[in-house]
């Protein structure tokens, strides 16, 4: 089921970027051969919900559906933190465009989710608040995730609370300028990838398994570098992409402990802005 979940994904994100059905090979092949994609497969990870749900409000906005935009939302709320700035950004695009729609799907959808439990067991919240009151069990800030947040902690001996705010906040008054600049221009499925990105990137707890929320990522890149006048083979983004999913895969074989790849996702970020500096230089040629 988390396989059909992504190559639905993927199969969305393809289509959204103006790709035609008959390529719909290549989406697939990218996806499942990102190395993240693997692992969460692998391990069993919920994160491909995540991924579909924010493809599936992608189809539904830019179909002006905007009730099932919101309903299929509350699949990403499993790991709200993962994309952080994107429900930052939508609440900035609800109130800008007047989609208040999407928002009363959401909600709609989060209370009918929030309440099924209830049905089952009256005090199932109440138990999962009170396993963060026990000193035996870590929380997941407590656990050594691959994040910049961890790393500078490690490497600089930096206060831990300095390195989980300051990304933070940083990465939010980014996101508020980004979109001051696109709101009026706004189109989710070409802004997301970047706001997933810088969110995965400065956000103080997620695991390798978590960047298939890059996927989107992944394929509008893909998407630049089939119509570049020059063979895809040819560009720096393509060839760095390819360098860090080897060197990802590589050092699996000796180093398997997750923390030593925090790495990963600003080298993802870096290979991106690649590739949007070759888009953009390619549209101002044309």
């Amino acid at each position: 089921s988390q396989a059909f979940l992504m190559l639905i994904s993927a199969s969305l994100f393809w289509r959204l970027y103006g790709n035609s059905k008959e390529s719909i090979r290549w989406p697939w092949f990218l996806t499942l051969t990102f190395v993240p994609t693997v692992f969460a497969l692998v391990l069993g990870q919920i994160a491909p919900l995540v991924l579909a749900s924010i493809a599936a409000f992608s189809h539904f906005e830019e179909k002006e559906n905007d009730v099932a935009a919101g309903v299929f939302l509350v699949l990403a709320s499993v790991k709200p933190h993962l994309i952080y700035l994107f429900w930052f950004v939508l609440l900035l695009w609800i109130y800008h465009h007047g989609r208040w729609r999407v928002g009363l799907g959401a909600a709609a959808a989060g209370l009918v989710a929030a309440t099924l439990p209830l049905l089952f067991d009256s005090m199932i919240y109440a138990k999962y608040l009170a396993l963060f009151q026990r000193a035996d069990l870590p929380l997941p800030m407590d656990l050594a995730a691959p994040t910049l947040r961890n790393a500078g902690v490690k490497f600089f001996q930096t206060g831990e609370t300095w390195m989980r705010i300051v990304p933070t906040v940083g990465a939010c008054i980014w996101s508020v300028y980004y979109w001051h600049c696109h709101r009026q221009d706004w189109y989710w499925a070409e802004r997301l990838p970047l706001i997933l990105l810088v969110s995965l990137v400065t956000s103080p707890w997620t695991w390798t398994f978590d960047q298939i929320v890059f996927v989107p990522a992944v394929l509008q890149g893909a998407t630049w570098a089939i119509r570049r006048e020059r063979p895809w083979f040819t560009s720096a983004a393509v060839i760095l992409y390819v360098v860090i999913e080897t060197l990802h895969i590589f050092l699996r074989f000796f180093v398997a402990v997750d923390f030593w790849y925090f790495w990963l996702a600003p080298a993802l970020l870096v290979n991106y802005l690649i590739f949007l500096r070759g888009a953009a230089h390619n549209r101002l040629s044309v």
